[in-house]
């Protein structure tokens, strides 16, 4: 499977690739291992939020942050975080660039935002992310 995967890639069809490279993840050993990485290679662009997970949290003085941790064995880079908050004011929105979120590494990330209270409403979305 992960030759075929590799095959469907070369010809193009990123699609069949993808099919195939998770098929033979699913498996035990280098050839499984080499497929994931390849699989995260191509779904990665399309599904940041499942390869990076996201928590965000407030420090004491109400800021809001979230933590990120790289759950690949991938070097990632530019990884886009949008922060929205629903404030006193309205909603406040922010956006965050990581360069560099190194495989299996965790990182806290400052929206800037400082909320009053804690109870307010709070999202992070992972909007994008590469392998570098």
């Amino acid at each position: 499977m992960n030759e075929l995967g590799k095959i469907a890639l070369h010809a193009g069809d990123t699609a069949a690739a993808r099919q195939y490279f998770q098929a033979a993840a699913s498996g035990q050993g280098e050839v499984s291992q080499q497929a994931r990485q390849a699989f995260v290679r191509l779904d990665i662009g399309e599904n940041p939020g499942t390869y990076i997970q996201s928590r965000p949290f407030l420090e004491s003085g109400g800021r809001l942050f979230a933590q990120l941790r790289n759950a690949t064995q991938l070097d990632l880079q530019n990884v886009v975080v949008d922060f929205g908050a629903v404030t006193v004011d309205g909603t406040a929105r922010q956006t965050r660039v990581l360069r560099i979120l190194p495989a299996g590494a965790s990182v806290n990330v400052d929206s800037g935002i400082v909320l009053q209270d804690a109870r307010q409403q709070v999202q992070v979305r992972i909007r994008e992310a590469q392998v570098r």
